[in-house]
Protein backbone atom coordinates (compact mmCIF):
# COMPACT_ATOMS: atom_id res chain seq x y z
CA UNK A 1 0.00 0.00 0.00
CA UNK A 2 2.91 2.39 0.82
CA UNK A 3 4.40 1.44 -2.54
CA UNK A 4 2.03 2.55 -4.40
CA UNK A 5 1.28 5.78 -2.82
CA UNK A 6 5.01 6.26 -3.55
CA UNK A 7 4.86 5.45 -7.11
CA UNK A 8 1.33 7.79 -7.56
CA UNK A 9 3.14 10.41 -5.77
CA UNK A 10 6.19 10.35 -7.69
CA UNK A 11 3.85 10.35 -11.12
CA UNK A 12 2.10 13.50 -9.75
CA UNK A 13 4.95 15.27 -9.13
CA UNK A 14 6.55 14.06 -12.88
CA UNK A 15 3.14 16.15 -14.39
CA UNK A 16 3.76 19.26 -12.14
CA UNK A 17 7.20 19.16 -13.16
CA UNK A 18 6.60 18.56 -16.63
CA UNK A 19 3.72 21.17 -16.47
CA UNK A 20 6.11 23.88 -15.02
CA UNK A 21 9.38 23.23 -17.32
CA UNK A 22 6.56 23.46 -20.87
CA UNK A 23 5.28 26.94 -19.20
CA UNK A 24 8.60 28.21 -18.73
CA UNK A 25 9.63 27.04 -22.31
CA UNK A 26 6.22 28.36 -23.90
CA UNK A 27 6.87 32.18 -22.27
CA UNK A 28 9.96 32.50 -23.48
CA UNK A 29 8.42 32.24 -26.93
CA UNK A 30 5.85 35.02 -26.41
CA UNK A 31 5.70 38.12 -27.49
CA UNK A 32 5.71 40.19 -31.24
CA UNK A 33 8.54 39.56 -33.29
CA UNK A 34 9.67 42.97 -34.96
CA UNK A 35 11.77 43.20 -37.80
CA UNK A 36 14.47 46.29 -38.58
CA UNK A 37 15.30 46.71 -42.72
CA UNK A 38 17.21 49.02 -43.81
CA UNK A 39 17.88 49.34 -47.68
CA UNK A 40 18.61 52.17 -50.63
CA UNK A 41 20.43 52.80 -53.43
CA UNK A 42 23.32 53.20 -50.81
CA UNK A 43 25.61 50.48 -50.45
CA UNK A 44 27.04 51.05 -46.72
CA UNK A 45 25.18 53.01 -44.22
CA UNK A 46 25.59 53.39 -40.04
CA UNK A 47 22.65 52.62 -38.57
CA UNK A 48 21.42 53.02 -34.65
CA UNK A 49 19.13 50.71 -33.22
CA UNK A 50 17.45 49.50 -30.18
CA UNK A 51 17.44 45.42 -29.51
CA UNK A 52 15.84 43.10 -27.53
CA UNK A 53 17.09 44.23 -24.34
CA UNK A 54 16.45 47.87 -25.14
CA UNK A 55 20.19 49.08 -25.51
CA UNK A 56 21.79 51.13 -28.40
CA UNK A 57 23.23 49.10 -31.16
CA UNK A 58 25.26 51.13 -33.75
CA UNK A 59 26.80 49.70 -36.61
CA UNK A 60 27.90 49.94 -40.30
CA UNK A 61 26.45 47.91 -42.50
CA UNK A 62 26.34 47.24 -46.00
CA UNK A 63 22.72 47.43 -47.88
CA UNK A 64 20.27 45.58 -47.76
CA UNK A 65 20.35 44.70 -43.87
CA UNK A 66 17.95 42.98 -41.61
CA UNK A 67 17.64 41.66 -38.27
CA UNK A 68 14.57 40.35 -36.10
CA UNK A 69 13.85 39.21 -32.85
CA UNK A 70 11.12 38.48 -30.07
CA UNK A 71 10.54 41.13 -27.50
CA UNK A 72 7.79 41.04 -24.73
CA UNK A 73 4.65 43.31 -25.19
CA UNK A 74 4.80 46.30 -24.47
CA UNK A 75 7.88 47.47 -26.44
CA UNK A 76 9.11 50.69 -28.42
CA UNK A 77 10.91 50.37 -31.42
CA UNK A 78 13.54 52.46 -32.86
CA UNK A 79 15.98 52.48 -35.94
CA UNK A 80 18.12 55.77 -37.80
CA UNK A 81 19.85 55.25 -40.91
CA UNK A 82 22.63 57.77 -41.91
CA UNK A 83 24.04 57.68 -45.79
CA UNK A 84 26.51 59.58 -46.47
CA UNK A 85 24.54 61.21 -49.60
CA UNK A 86 26.75 60.73 -52.35
CA UNK A 87 25.89 57.24 -53.40
CA UNK A 88 22.41 56.92 -52.82
CA UNK A 89 18.98 57.70 -50.79
CA UNK A 90 18.62 54.85 -47.37
CA UNK A 91 15.34 53.75 -46.17
CA UNK A 92 14.25 51.73 -42.79
CA UNK A 93 10.95 49.98 -42.15
CA UNK A 94 9.64 48.11 -39.44
CA UNK A 95 7.16 45.18 -39.40
CA UNK A 96 5.70 43.27 -36.21
CA UNK A 97 4.68 40.08 -36.98
CA UNK A 98 5.24 40.07 -40.59
CA UNK A 99 2.87 43.43 -40.73
CA UNK A 100 4.81 46.77 -41.70
CA UNK A 101 4.33 49.17 -39.01
CA UNK A 102 6.07 51.57 -41.29
CA UNK A 103 8.80 52.83 -43.40
CA UNK A 104 10.46 56.26 -44.27
CA UNK A 105 13.10 56.95 -47.04
CA UNK A 106 15.52 60.21 -47.03
CA UNK A 107 18.33 61.46 -49.17
CA UNK A 108 21.09 61.15 -46.29
CA UNK A 109 18.64 59.87 -43.60
CA UNK A 110 15.82 57.94 -42.29
CA UNK A 111 14.23 57.04 -38.40
CA UNK A 112 11.72 54.65 -37.91
CA UNK A 113 10.12 54.64 -33.94
CA UNK A 114 7.01 54.02 -32.24
CA UNK A 115 5.36 51.85 -29.84
CA UNK A 116 3.90 48.15 -29.83
CA UNK A 117 1.47 47.29 -27.10
CA UNK A 118 -1.56 45.20 -27.81
CA UNK A 119 -1.48 44.37 -30.71
CA UNK A 120 -1.48 47.88 -31.40
CA UNK A 121 1.54 49.91 -33.56
CA UNK A 122 1.91 53.53 -33.46
CA UNK A 123 5.04 54.40 -36.07
CA UNK A 124 6.44 58.14 -36.48
CA UNK A 125 9.27 58.37 -39.28
CA UNK A 126 11.63 61.30 -39.87
CA UNK A 127 13.86 61.92 -43.17
CA UNK A 128 15.67 65.26 -44.04
CA UNK A 129 14.77 65.16 -47.79
CA UNK A 130 12.45 63.00 -49.61
CA UNK A 131 13.73 60.59 -52.83
CA UNK A 132 13.47 62.41 -55.52
CA UNK A 133 10.74 61.69 -58.39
Amino acid sequence: MVQTFLKAANRLWMVVWLTAVALMLSSCHSGPVIEYRVSGAASRAEILYRDRDGFAMREVVNLPWETRFRLPDPFEFEISVYGDGRSGNVACAVLIDDKEAGSVEGLTYAECVGRYEAGVSRFHGRYDVPKSP
